[in-house]
């Protein structure tokens, strides 16, 4: 049976003659099937495994050290091996697909799909001796070509047989296909769905249940057309009675599963031969909002509908009050109220689809259901979206601990955790409350929503020859499956005004947004159909300028807390898609939404200005790295911007990652040439007398000059004693020999310490392979040497110094001692807490370092838990598993404790900085702010006041005053991120933590953001 994605894609596909001549080929991808077909320019190209930073390297053939040319890339530019790496995920899963053995994958029904891979398999993988152009004589067999695979660098390709050709199959095929293409050309829909519907209604006396699953699959899908489909449906049962029952029961048995599933994830879909993953929420409110579509039609009774929304708020309501005493209205932990919050929200938001029919049959009912929607949304709102930013809020923390205790009462409450701008109410809403803000407008206004689709209007006279009527039948939902309840306790993102988007009330902004998320959760087999769908969604882009609101929710997706739907990648590649699809409005578009966030990063969460560079690099390698610096200009020079130059530096950093420097030199403006990272050259200066001096750069890398001591060079005895290990090195002795030359030294144990890590890392400098040999090598020695904690961060020390110009190399270097066991997680925590390294907490680097720190000993715990369920299901009663079921629990013990103590250290270490720099009252950034105590006070003082109008905006611009304590906005700001990243484990710890570390001594901006992510 063809797969419901392959008709999608086919039907996207020959929407337009450009899209079909490509073949769902993508050159960024580096999918050369076509060879010749047009390559991008060599700025734009990237690898097969997307790893843009090796391959912009690799096409310039320029050493990343010493500039000078080479034959093949650096294994350092490979980031791989990097989890917390936005793309890693996708260049992971390209890989495993590379490694793999070449198959034809031919889906029963699709012949002609299958006749062009075996053309291309046989023409150019065999043709030309894996050197054609793609011209086979596969004929659908894989088999042809000239040169049948012989010659110069041809490889085996093992091929699978073309099933027998089923009839069945075919129709399933046309039938998904026909069901996809429903309104593309909505300009002749009154013509074609009548038409479509004749020829639906004649094989469904064949292949009704396949129909039936088609089109309930589409209508998830593919939620725009939510109201085409449910017209067509009424015209089907119209000719075929039956079909209203059959679809109304399958349409109940998928709701009640997809209701039961909230909380996971995703949801796996079996049906109409779909394999791939669904967003839960995503897949309940399209379900749903068919059952309100269902109704419009006259297929449902609006009785039977509104019975369906009262047992959905039944549920909530009598849930709550089993869990009233125990559970407060504003936790967020609970599975259960989760899932209250979550069906109050899906009754809501479908709602808008049905009220204008309600409100002509059933007003009252429909009065009390909305009322009752809008009740509970706002009680189930956290109350920090109800209370104005405090002075000692999270981007005004600077203030000392005492001014900080007798501010208000409000400065103690939690902000929202899952907010991008947590300290900006005007940008970032809490969903429940706009949602029920926008239903209360909408009544108001008689239901008037312009962005509600009405195809059925026009069908009316056709309509009412059906009397035929199903019934919605949903059981009463058992105990949640999963805790991922986040989306609908999250917050909106606001970038442009209704006015901007030609907008009338709220309701339409919310209904435009939610088209654009469903398309970008449902639409993954090609991100160029994605951007179509996006650039014509059916009915809405004649009525508003809804160009903004797709940048608007592309940018919110690509942000999304605590984590996003689908990979950074995928929403890059969109962005992409849609400026070369519409080059003359999209990117300006674009521009204006990426403005508005770059204008608001003093409120914006550090995770999420994180994610913003890395995206923000990314689509810039893609257009030659071209973009209007100078717009931003005022950053190098106002204090007030100092976010913002923090920002402009992070993402110069990771813009050269995928060049090099000189490449984005000659394309920056001279005033952000400053900004640029230095070199990432070792500093072999420091120990080795037959190293040169490298070039002096302007800072060190994402930081501004002079804000690290530069390390010092090594004395005399230091580098005659480096000299002698090289030569160790070099007569290739091992770790015996080089231990005895150390410990025969007269120099202090630290400076021993520091000459052998500078070796070590000078033998593995070149590239990782080297970098991991060397360590394999000679990791005895080190591990002999680093004894006690003190020697482990004197190491750490010494690896700082050698990569002191490559915050990356410095991660990757100690995650790799790491993996070796020569360095173990608390001394590398003490480490990243001493003075000189909590300078740079304003930098992305040490969280990465916690971040793999932490990751590390989750996963192992995961893997062990997994293999004692393994264990217990595969192997029950015998003695042999029990034993092994015995030695896993006391690993899983082993590293539960370990974990614990690993978030108590983190969290203490923390605590400690974060209260001895409100403390001191005085900002590490002294040098650039020159603030200190009583103008942190002033600071948040003068920044409520100019959010309330009483400064003109000249004196805000003049005011020194303005400039907040970035230092405190970020740590507080990654130490949120840590919280909410892994609240499941932190948990089980709450009551510990209260009573160790967050207790009432503890300052109140601390409190502040320990009970947002606890309460996650």
């Amino acid at each position: 049976m063809a797969s419901y994605e392959d008709s999608r894609s086919s039907s996207l596909s020959s929407s337009s003659s450009s899209h079909s001549r490509e073949r769902y080929d993508d050159h960024r991808r580096g999918d050369h099937r076509h060879r010749d077909s047009w390559q991008p320019p060599r700025d734009q190209r990237h690898s097969s495994s997307y790893d843009v930073h090796a391959a912009s390297d690799e096409q310039h053939g320029v050493d990343r050290y010493t500039g000078e040319k080479r034959g093949r890339r650096s294994e350092w530019d490979d980031d791989d091996d990097d989890p917390d790496d936005p793309f890693y995920q996708q260049r992971q899963q390209q890989q495993q697909q590379q490694a793999g053995v070449a198959s034809l994958d031919v889906a029963p029904g699709a012949p002609f799909r299958g006749a062009y891979h075996g053309g291309y398999r046989g023409g150019y993988q065999g043709g030309y001796g894996g050197r054609g152009r793609g011209r086979g004589r596969g004929r659908g067999r894989g088999r042809g070509g000239r040169g049948g695979g012989r010659g110069r660098g041809s490889k085996q390709v093992r091929y699978e047989a073309l099933p027998e050709y089923n009839e069945r199959d075919d129709r399933v095929s046309r039938v998904n296909l026909t069901v996809v293409a429903v309104g593309d050309q909505s300009s002749h829909l009154e013509s074609e769905l009548p038409e479509i519907a004749t020829q639906l209604s004649i094989d469904y006396a064949d292949i009704g249940p396949e129909l039936l699953e088609s089109l309930l699959e589409a209508v998830c899908h593919l939620p725009a057309k939510t109201a085409m489909y449910a017209t067509l449906a009424a015209m089907i049962a119209a000719r075929a009675p039956e079909f209203a029952d059959r679809l109304c029961e399958l349409l109940s048995q998928q709701l009640v599963s997809a209701l039961e599933r909230l909380g996971r994830p995703t949801v796996t879909s079996a049906s109409a031969g779909i394999s791939e993953k669904q967003p839960a929420l995503s897949r309940s409110r399209a379900l749903l909002r068919f059952a309100a579509e269902l109704m419009n039609v006259d297929l449902v009774s609006p009785q039977a509908l509104l019975s369906l929304f009262d047992q959905l708020l039944h549920d909530e309501e009598e849930a709550d009050r089993r869990n009233r005493k125990d559970v407060p209205r504003t936790a967020i932990g609970d599975n259960l109220h989760q899932r209250q919050v979550v069906l109050t929200f899906l009754v809501g938001g479908v709602l808008p689809f049905a009220a204008r029919e309600l409100a002509d049959r059933l007003p009252d009912d429909l009065h009390r259901v909305c009322a009752r929607v809008c009740t509970h949304l706002r009680q189930s709102a956290l109350p920090a979206a109800d209370h104005k930013p405090s002075r000692s809020s999270l981007s005004s923390s600077s203030s000392s601990s005492s001014s900080s205790s007798s501010s208000s009462s409000t400065s103690n409450e939690p902000i929202h955790p899952l907010a991008v701008f947590p300290t900006d109410p005007h940008r970032s809403r809490q969903l429940v409350l706009l949602l029920a803000d926008a239903l209360e407008e909408a009544a108001q206004r008689r239901w008037a929503c312009e962005a509600v689709p009405r195809p059925h209007a026009f069908f009316s006279s056709q309509l009412s020859q059906s009397r035929a009527r199903g019934s919605l039948r949903v059981p009463r939902l058992g105990e949640p499956l999963g805790d991922d309840f986040f989306a609908p306790l999250g917050c909106d993102m606001r970038l442009f005004s209704n006015i901007e988007s030609s907008i009338g009330i709220e309701l339409d902004r919310l209904i435009v947004k939610w088209h654009c998320q469903d398309v970008l959760d449902n639409v993954r087999s090609t991100h160029k159909a994605a951007a179509q769908l996006l650039l014509n969604m059916p009915g809405l882009q004649e009525r508003y300028s809804h160009l903004n609101l797709v940048v608007e929710s592309m940018l919110e997706e690509s942000l999304r807390l605590p984590n996003t739907r689908q990979s950074a990648l995928a929403y890059s590649d969109i962005a992409i898609d849609l400026c070369k699809m519409l080059p003359a409005r999209f990117p300006s578009a674009l521009s204006r939404g990426v403005n508005e966030l770059y204008h608001a990063l003093g409120h914006m969460d550090p995770e999420c200005a994180d994610r913003l560079a890395a995206w923000f690099a990314h689509h810039l390698s893609n257009f030659e790295f071209q973009w209007g610096w100078m717009a931003w200009a005022p950053a190098l020079t106002d204090r007030a911007l100092l976010p913002q130059r923090r920002w402009i530096q992070q993402s110069l950093e990771r813009i050269v990652r995928l060049s090099y420097r000189q490449r984005i030199e000659r394309t920056l403006p001279e005033p952000f040439r400053p900004l640029l990272p230095a070199e990432p050259t070792p500093r072999l200066d420091l120990m080795f007398e037959d190293a040169d001096a490298p070039v002096a750069q302007a800072g060190l890398p994402g930081g501004s000059a002079g804000s690290v001591p530069q390390p010092l060079k090594a004395s005399a005895p230091l580098r005659q004693l480096a000299a002698q290990v090289v030569e160790l090195f070099r007569a290739k002795k091992g770790s015996a020999e080089v231990l005895e030359l150390l410990r025969a030294s007269s120099l202090h144990r630290a400076d021993v310490i520091r000459v052998l890590m500078h070796c070590v890392l000078r033998l593995g400098a070149r590239s990782l392979t080297h970098l991991l040999t060397s360590l394999e090598r000679y990791g005895a020695a080190l591990s002999e040497m680093l004894r006690d904690r003190v020697d482990r961060i004197n190491a750490l020390d010494a690896v700082a110094e050698f990569w002191a110009n490559s915050h990356q190399r410095q991660v990757i270097v100690i995650d790799r001692l790491l993996n070796a066991l020569v360095l173990d997680s608390s001394s590398v925590i003490s480490w990243l807490f001493t003075e000189p390294q909590l300078q740079q907490f304003t930098l992305e680097w040490p969280w990465a370092i916690l971040r793999s720190i932490i990751r590390k000993q989750v996963t192992r715990s995961e893997h062990l838990h997994s293999q004692l369920h393994k264990n217990v299901v595969e192997a029950q009663g015998t003695t042999q598993s029990k034993d092994t079921e015995k030695a896993l629990r006391s690993g899983i013990d082993a590293a539960l404790r370990q974990q614990k103590e690993l978030f108590l250290v983190i969290f203490q270490r923390l605590t400690m900085a974060l209260a001895d720099r409100l403390l001191r009252g005085a900002s590490r950034d002294d040098s650039e702010t020159g603030r200190g105590t009583d103008d942190a006070a002033d600071v948040a003082q003068q920044s409520m006041d100019v959010e309330e109008g009483e400064l003109e905006e000249g004196e805000m611009q003049e005011s020194p005053a303005f400039v907040v304590d970035d230092w405190l906005r970020r740590t507080l700001g990654y130490m949120l991120e840590l919280g909410r990243k892994y609240q499941k484990e932190l948990r089980p710890l709450i009551h510990t933590m209260e009573t160790i570390l967050f207790t009432d001594e503890v300052d109140p901006v601390i409190m502040q953001v320990y009970k947002s992510f606890s309460r996650c």
